[in-house]
C-alpha cells in the first residue's frame, strides 16, 4: 500500500508519504492448492526451483521448507492433497511425500529410505506423480517411473505401506527389472464409490482415443 498526498497543506509537498507491506504469502508459486477441513489453505510451489510448501490459517502464511525442516530434503514440492482427519499429503518431484499432522506438523516424509521406490534406478530421487485418499483413510500415490513392478503405493491409516505390484508397463520380463521409461501414470482421483482414476501418458508412443 503506498501512502500518497495529493493536496499537501502549507509546508508540504505532493508525493508519496509512506509506505505500507500487507503480510503475504512467502512464495508467489501457487502450482497445486488444496483447502484442509479447518479451513487452512495449503499451496505446493513446484517441481523447478520450488519453495517448499505454504499453508494460510485465514490470519497468517505459514511456510515450510528444507531449511526449516531438515526432513523435507529439499523445496521441489508440487502436489497438495487432503484427506480424513485434517491430514494433508504434499507430494515432491524428488523428495518423496510429505505427510502433515491436523495440528499442521509434519508427520514423516516418504522416500526410499521408509518404503517408497525410487524414480530414478537406485538413486533416492522420488517423484510422487499423484496422491489420492480414500472414505477408509487409505492413500494411494503413483510413483514415477519406479524401478521393478511396483505400479502403486498404499499407505494405510496406522502408517504401514503396502504394494500393488504386477507389470503394466510392457509385457517383458526385461521391463519389469528396470526403470520403466516409456509409460508414465500420473494424478489420481477416488470417486464415491471408491473407483481408482489415473491419468497416464505416453513418452514416445502415439496415444489412442
Amino acid at each position: 500500500v503506498v501512502f500518497y498526498r495529493a493536496c499537501p497543506g502549507p509546508g508540504d509537498t505532493a508525493g508519496i508519504v509512506g509506505t505500507s507491506l500487507p503480510p503475504g504469502p512467502p512464495s508467489g508459486k501457487f502450482v497445486s492448492v488444496g483447502v484442509d477441513e479447518g479451513g487452512w489453505v495449503w499451496a505446493a510451489t513446484g517441481k523447478v526451483n520450488g519453495e517448499g510448501f505454504m499453508s494460510f490459517d485465514g490470519t497468517a502464511w505459514h511456510s515450510y521448507t528444507a531449511a526449516r525442516y531438515p526432513e523435507l530434503e529439499s523445496d521441489e514440492y508440487y502436489i497438495v492433497s487432503t484427506g480424513p482427519g485434517n491430514v494433508k499429503y504434499i507430494g515432491g518431484w524428488g523428495p518423496g511425500l510429505a505427510i502433515v499432522n491436523a495440528d499442521n506438523t509434519i508427520r514423516r516424509v516418504l522416500n526410499t529410505s521408509n518404503g517408497l521406490p525410487p524414480s530414478v534406478r537406485q538413486d533416492p530421487f522420488v517423484v510422487v506423480g499423484g496422491v489420492a485418499t480414500d472414505r477408509s483413510g487409505v492413500v494411494w500415490l503413483t510413483p514415477r517411473t519406479p524401478t521393478g513392478d511396483t505400479t502403486l503405493v498404499t499407505v494405510d491409516p496406522g502408517g504401514s505401506l503396502g504394494y500393488v505390484t504386477g507389470c503394466m508397463y510392457d509385457v517383458t520380463s526385461a521391463a519389469c527389472n528396470t526403470r520403466a521409461i516409456i509409460r508414465v501414470l500420473g494424478d489420481v482421483v477416488i470417486d464415491d464409490f471408491g473407483t481408482k482414476w489415473f491419468t497416464k501418458y505416453s513418452r514416445f508412443e502415439t496415444e489412442g482415443p
